[in-house]
């Protein structure tokens, strides 16, 4: 009414007119609106973990499938497992007979975060060497409230490995997880009795014999923003036996059998000082070769291993035979026949008792 004769309405009257028809019409509108999306409002209300308990127990299980490899030059572990959360968020409880179904199933992110949102744990790797793997991932809630959430993974996890007495060590690696963003104030970790699921027959690690698996929940300390807070965790750790076999038969065993042969040199002619020489020599480049095998195998740490120990104890008493062999040939240039004999009978036991002591000593100092 305002507008109908358009020069006899002035600026003001048309800025009057405006503001009363938004006076009038914007609050019916939005008190209509208010009421149509009031359900949908509430939904923003299970974006968060329920409000009534703090912390919040998550119940959690880890059932292991595989470890593919442990790498010791990149101290890492790599597994595949299934990864079981159950909580309960009575927000979530509904009625099966007006649902139409004793439990609902998302099994998809998208299905519990665009068309029926609702609080989920994010539950990440703490010491991950890689961002963690999900194959498939499945939300089942049950009438009362009990959530479900089944992650299928796969990881790469940062261990840390005590390699002193390789390659006959034992190892505790550990797998640490967390519930993403939150406290130990917020959210805790509650493991049952039988928290840890294996197959003992099925599981097989290259080189490596299981010996134990064990779950527990602990608390570790961080800082977030200059602020110190206790964040919960879920810890799996495996204990582990290297098989040392495999360097038995490429390492221990050759270069002992070299070391060995090397002292045939104390049985030839005293004469041939030439061929005395290049067969220490062949036994010193072998222990040098073994070195650069086993550096290729081992990570660039800073401390000694027994094999270590065992590859250098090899290469002096192989550098010995040459300091015997030159005597030998000086005390034979001399015309001192019965030195060069005794020095000779003298290294044949004195080497071989030698090299059994310093072995046994390498031994007790690495076990």
């Amino acid at each position: 009414m305002f507008f109908a004769d358009h020069t006899m309405t002035s600026p003001a009257t048309i800025l009057k007119g405006l503001l009363l028809l938004l006076a009038t019409e914007i609050p019916a509108w939005s008190a209509a609106q208010g009421t149509a999306d009031a359900p949908e409002k509430g939904l923003f209300k299970l974006l968060g973990p329920p409000p009534d308990v703090r912390p919040l127990a998550l119940a959690v299980e880890f059932h292991l499938q595989d470890i593919d490899d442990i790498n010791d030059e990149t101290e890492t572990i790599q597994f595949a497992g299934t990864l079981l959360v159950r909580w309960h968020d009575p927000r979530q409880a509904f009625d099966t007979v007006s649902a139409g179904v004793r439990e609902k199933c998302f099994d998809d992110t998208y299905q519990y975060t665009e068309q029926f949102p609702t609080w989920v744990p994010q539950v990440d790797l703490v010491n991950a060497f890689t961002p963690l793997e999900t194959r498939s991932k499945l939300l089942r809630i049950a009438p009362d409230g009990t959530c479900l959430l089944v992650r299928a993974i796969n990881g790469v996890a940062k261990v840390r490995l005590e390699l002193q007495r390789y390659p006959f060590d034992t190892q505790r690696l550990a797998l640490v997880f967390r519930a993403h963003g939150y406290f130990g104030n917020e959210v805790a970790f509650d493991p049952g009795a039988q928290a840890m699921f294996w197959d003992n027959t099925a599981l097989r690690i290259p080189q490596w014999t299981i010996d134990r698996l064990d779950a527990a929940a602990q608390l570790y300390t961080t800082q977030v923003m200059g602020v110190t807070n206790e964040v919960s965790a879920f810890t799996i750790t495996v204990d582990v036996t290297r098989s040392p076999l495999h360097m038995l038969r490429l390492v221990l065993i050759p270069l002992a059998l070299i070391v060995i042969l090397s002292w045939s040199v104390f049985w030839m002619d005293r004469s041939s000082l030439g061929d005395r020489m290049s067969v220490s020599f062949v036994g010193i480049l072998t222990a040098v070769t073994y070195q650069v095998i086993i550096s290729d195998a081992l990570p660039d740490i800073s401390y000694m291993t027994f094999i270590h120990g065992f590859v250098n104890l090899s290469f002096l008493l192989t550098c010995l035979t040459v300091l015997a062999n030159l005597a030998v040939g000086v005390a034979d240039r001399k015309g001192k026949a019965a030195l060069g004999d005794r020095i000779d009978r003298t290294c044949r036991w004195g080497f071989p008792v030698g090299y059994v002591l310093l072995l046994g000593i390498n031994w007790a100092i690495f076990h």
